[in-house]
């Protein structure tokens, strides 16, 4: 067991300052060595000596308000391993996709559980009432459907219509239309029409890129904006304009970018064992035997058969269509 500190803002543990604290916790795995001393040779038979090193293997870090929303963590999480580990080799888990991809799968995994102790007070489920645009056929509708999903499933966030910008109830496959992909280094012609097209670019890398491109854009959950309040997705022009936005926003507009590529992508919500309730996007092409989770948080890839695959258990996709 290895305790650690927070400092929520002001020192106050109300709800409301909970959702805005923003510690990370570090989780940092060494490599512990006996490494022998030099000696002379008249010690060489009489005297032991040595010294403990710690090689640095990889660390993982988990932002705190991922642990209080959700109460406990569980899962084999990932190791963020430097590419030049000296004095280590790494497993090739999966070299049909290695060669596919040029990336070595990673193998590096640590099993944790995290909770807090004493438990803190929840944050209090926000109840969702808006004006809309939508017809009051399809709201009726998507009301009756959540509604009879949560009662089946009552573990699970289901949802049809969020809260975009303006306080306006929106079904969610409104969001999701393909967008002009952004200048990722190829020359002589328009990223776009060529990644589009599949002239002279890797597909896959492409995809790998605009995964990191959108990865790096800064993360801001909507507790720490407005804690207590409901959860707003904006639009990927808003998000693009403000740079900062929660998975919802960093997930919709990966699936934009990947509409643009014709993939077939979808919105996908469940449950991560490093955040708990989360939004991802999912692809599967033709003769594809398994789907792909693309991870907005960090720009990976993985299979649903993966080991280190984060997301534990998806229950609602959303395409363009539904």
């Amino acid at each position: 067991m290895s305790p650690f500190c927070i400092g929520p803002p002001d020192n106050d543990f109300d709800t409301s300052s909970l959702q805005r604290c923003r510690d990370i916790l570090y989780i940092n795995i060494f490599d512990e060595l006996h490494v022998d001393q030099p000696k002379t040779d008249h010690e060489r038979d009489q005297i032991i000596r040595e010294r403990i090193a710690r090689n640095w293997l990889g660390s993982i870090k988990i932002p705190f308000s991922n642990v209080y929303v959700n109460g406990r963590l569980e899962g084999a999480y990932r190791l963020d391993v430097p590419t030049p580990l000296l004095g280590y080799s790494r497993d090739k888990v999966s070299v049909t996709k290695m060669e596919a991809t040029n990336v070595i799968s990673p193998t590096s995994v640590l099993r944790m559980f995290i909770t807090m102790e004493p438990l803190l007070a929840p944050p209090e489920a926000v109840q969702q009432s808006f004006d809309s645009t939508e017809s009051l056929e399809l709201l009726n509708y998507a009301r009756f459907w959540v509604s009879d999903l949560n009662q089946k499933f009552p573990n699970r966030d289901y949802k049809a219509t969020v809260s975009d910008i303006n306080g306006r109830a929106v079904f969610i496959p409104r969001f999701l239309r393909p967008l002009p992909l952004p200048q990722l280094g190829l020359t002589g012609t328009d990223a776009t029409s060529a990644a589009a097209a599949g002239v002279g670019v890797d597909n896959q890398i492409i995809c790998q890129q605009l995964a990191r491109f959108v990865s790096l854009i800064p993360f801001l959950s909507d507790t720490v904006i407005f804690p207590g309040l409901c959860d707003i997705w904006e639009t990927s022009d808003q998000f693009l304009r403000t740079m900062s936005g929660d998975d919802e926003e960093h997930a919709v507009l990966l699936n934009n970018y990947f509409l643009t590529l014709n993939k077939n992508s979808w919105i996908a919500m469940g449950v991560s064992i490093y955040s708990g309730p989360c939004c991802f996007v999912l692809t599967k092409e033709p003769g594809q035997r398994y789907a792909i989770c693309w991870s907005v948080a960090d720009g990976r890839d993985a299979s649903t058969i993966d080991t280190w695959n984060p997301i534990r258990s998806i229950y609602l996709l959303a395409n363009q269509e539904n």
